[in-house]
């Protein structure tokens, strides 16, 4: 039987900030309202920011020892301020949420509930995604789709980085060192005993995302390609599609010269042919290099992160 080692501090609360100067009050206002009998910190993970979160958050902390602050050299961006967090926290458990309180804080309660009754991994599934563009939606629903189907571990769906995870959870994680900082997937491989809770998400209150489109498509292609083998299987059916084909092909010419078919010269089945193989090559040398980049990024070990300073952290 595993005994746990009570901490001080029952929750751990991992938020990543940029730019999010007007959601950090009502933020902190928020959470407050379910926190009455719980023991907490909060950890904010600011990457460096043109408005005043940094100084928001830094006044709050100098009110409330409670509240922390780990402010990056750089923007690393969201998954690096998590798997940050994750290394501060002296938590029984931690929670990772957005600031801008579309992960609900009235979650809360529940979520610790079930934390309390056995579950290392508590899960908020989203029935709906208030204020969420098409595109993104689209990405989404893609990237579960392919997951599923190339890769040996299941994502669940409609789950983003909001959730509750154990101690032991916390370590398991802080023991992997990949660069790409995919929670979801390390939560994932992680197992552990998992509670799913239905949630509808609301819109933003305060301000426009700071998250661009183009970080949702670089986390759903750490998604594919660190946990899946979907390029090298894309490549394979290719050149067996291509084989075939050409086979096929061979045999309808050398059948079609028996029979006496003139064929005119510069027969455009030969242009269509280059152009269909080029395309597919630069397609496979593009996956491959997907797999070469992150294999690059993996065995130079650099830090993932940089931490130009703290407040109230040990």
């Amino acid at each position: 039987m595993v005994t746990k080692l009570m901490s001080k501090t029952e929750i751990s609360f991992i938020i990543p900030v940029w730019n999010e100067e007007e959601n950090i009050q009502p933020f902190i206002n928020e959470i407050q309202k379910y926190l009455k009998n719980n023991s907490y910190e909060v950890i904010f993970v600011c990457d460096p920011s043109s408005d005043k979160t940094e100084e928001t958050i830094e006044e709050l902390a100098s009110i409330d020892k409670r509240i922390k602050l780990i402010t990056m050299s750089r923007k690393f961006g969201q998954p690096m301020a998590i798997i940050a967090g994750l290394k501060h926290v002296i938590g029984d458990c931690a929670i990772i949420l957005d600031v801008d309180l579309q992960d609900p804080p009235s979650l809360i309660p529940e979520m610790v509930k079930y934390w309390k009754s056995g579950f290392q991994v508590v899960l908020p599934q989203r029935k709906n995604r208030a204020g969420e563009s098409p595109i993104r939606l689209l990405i989404s629903k893609l990237f579960y789709i392919l997951n599923d189907k190339f890769s040996n571990l299941k994502m669940p769906r409609n789950v983003s980085d909001f959730r509750l995870i154990d101690r032991l959870v916390i370590n398991q994680i802080n023991l992997m060192n990949e660069k790409h900082g995919f929670l979801r997937g390390m939560v994932a491989y992680a197992g552990f005993k998992t509670k799913y809770i239905k949630f509808d998400r609301p819109a933003r209150r305060l301000g426009k995302s700071k998250y661009p489109l183009t970080g949702s498509f670089k986390i759903g292609g750490n998604g594919i390609f660190a946990y899946s083998t979907l390029g090298l299987s894309i490549i394979f059916n290719l050149g067996i599609f291509l084989g075939v084909s050409s086979l096929f092909i061979s045999v309808f010419y050398l059948i079609a010269k028996i029979v006496g078919y003139p064929f005119p010269i510069g027969n455009p089945t030969i242009v269509i042919s280059i152009y269909g193989i080029g395309a597919i090559n630069m397609l496979s040398m593009a996956i491959v290099g997907q797999y070469i980049e992150r294999i690059y990024e993996e065995t130079r070990q650099r830090p993932r992160y940089i931490i130009r300073k703290t407040i109230n952290l040990d």
